[in-house]
């Protein structure tokens, strides 16, 4: 009965020190939150927030797209359709669009943010913001 007794407490004591380490704030991402307005200062905040850019109104242009992730971090673009073609179709919008997904260069602000992808319509018009993976 005390070997039980003991292993519980254990566990208890490393359930707590687990939540208190993953609830730490983080410097890097309360930086980039202040930069951004975005409350709570969280990593996933930070996620929501660019799930979310496709939803505001008015729409987002590709500019304002990249002026936000320029508050985030240096990051590479990569095109999955080109710009100046006629975009792929894309059957839920109903339009040709065309694709970019966002990779950031920082190693940290990658693994937290995960890779994006950005599709506009042809006049750079934001339409939808997806997160590939976190």
């Amino acid at each position: 009965m005390c070997n039980k007794k003991i292993l519980l407490v254990i566990a208890i004591v490393l359930a707590l020190a687990c939540s208190a380490w993953t609830n730490q704030p983080d410097s890097q991402a309360e930086q980039i939150a202040a930069r951004l307005g975005v409350q709570p200062a969280t990593w996933t905040r930070i996620q929501d927030y660019l799930g979310q850019l496709d939803q505001a109104y008015p729409p987002k242009t590709r500019d304002e797209v990249h002026a936000i992730l320029d508050k985030i971090g240096s990051y590479e673009i990569y095109y999955r359709t080109d710009p100046d073609s006629a975009g792929i179709w894309d059957p839920d919008l109903e339009q040709h669009i065309y694709l970019e997904e966002i990779r950031f260069t920082d190693k940290t602000i990658w693994r937290e943010l995960g890779k994006w992808s950005f599709g506009y319509a042809k006049q750079g018009v934001l339409l939808e913001s997806v997160l590939l993976d976190s």
